[in-house]
């Protein structure tokens, strides 16, 4: 008896219902390149050679951009004090980033980086990305919420499930496709979402991602930032406080 069947047939039997099993993946890593220690990472975009971070903690959170080989922060913008950087995504000629409990997004020019204008939105922001026709979000529970990339009006939502039951926690956010990969907060897993649908359909094991020397031994110092390279179908990833950016390819297990 197969596996998808015996999960089906559970399925059934619990839900009145079938869906396709959820698929595994490991992460190859490529190259190590280096990160800012500093960095609290909370989105991270990648652009024409060019990496954009968004970083958190009142008193601390920025936008940033990186030079990708060297990690150098090529010039920076500080949000104040009480605003908590968040998802970070680009919409055109613009950079736009959500604040944790703050409930504002701020729009910034993505020559300049000079705030053009914000949104106000209800509940926390978590992760953010952008398909080229809507923004993605999430807040800490189990919705992703679809928002107009112009006006950040809500337009649909939809619920996050993993095996049929909800998944909380998914944190910074990339869309690629029809897809958006998550980074699920306070673990070594990445998901990969189904817009359409908000199912998970692939789990990726990101255990293996440790910066030369380890990681930091923070509690909240884990794995997050997602961002991917359309021309070379590779992925930049990273961790809250690392000292490294790990460009890599996500090879599905056989």
């Amino acid at each position: 008896m197969s596996r998808l069947f015996v999960h089906c047939l559970f399925y059934v039997t619990l839900m009145g219902g079938c869906e396709p099993a959820r698929e595994a993946a490991d992460i190859e890593i490529l190259r190590v390149l280096p990160h800012d220690t500093a960095a609290y990472t909370q989105g991270l975009v990648f652009h024409e050679g060019r990496l954009y971070e968004s970083t958190g903690e009142y008193g601390e959170s920025t936008v940033r951009e990186l030079d990708i080989e060297t990690g150098q922060v090529l010039r920076k913008v500080e949000l104040e004090d009480s605003y908590f950087g968040e998802g970070l995504d680009r919409v055109g000629n613009r950079l736009v980033q959500i604040s944790w409990k703050e409930g504002v997004a701020f729009v910034y020019d993505l020559e300049t980086f000079r705030v053009e204008g914000s949104f106000t939105y209800e509940g926390d922001g978590w992760g953010l990305c952008y398909d080229g026709e809507s923004l993605y979000m999430t807040s800490g529970g189990s919705i992703l919420y679809r928002r107009d990339p112009v006006t950040f009006q809500l337009l649909d939502t939809r619920q996050i499930l993993r095996d049929g039951r909800s998944l909380s926690e998914v944190n910074e956010l990339e869309c690629v496709g029809d897809y958006i990969l998550g980074n699920v907060y306070m673990t070594d897993k990445i998901v990969r979402i189904e817009k359409a649908t908000g199912r998970v359909v692939e789990e990726i094991d990101g255990s293996g991602l440790v910066p030369p020397g380890g990681r930091p031994r923070s509690v909240d110092s884990v794995l997050n930032g997602i961002a991917y390279d359309p021309q070379r179908g590779v992925y930049y990833l990273t961790g809250k406080r690392w000292s490294a950016l790990f460009e890599v390819r996500i090879v599905p297990r056989p």
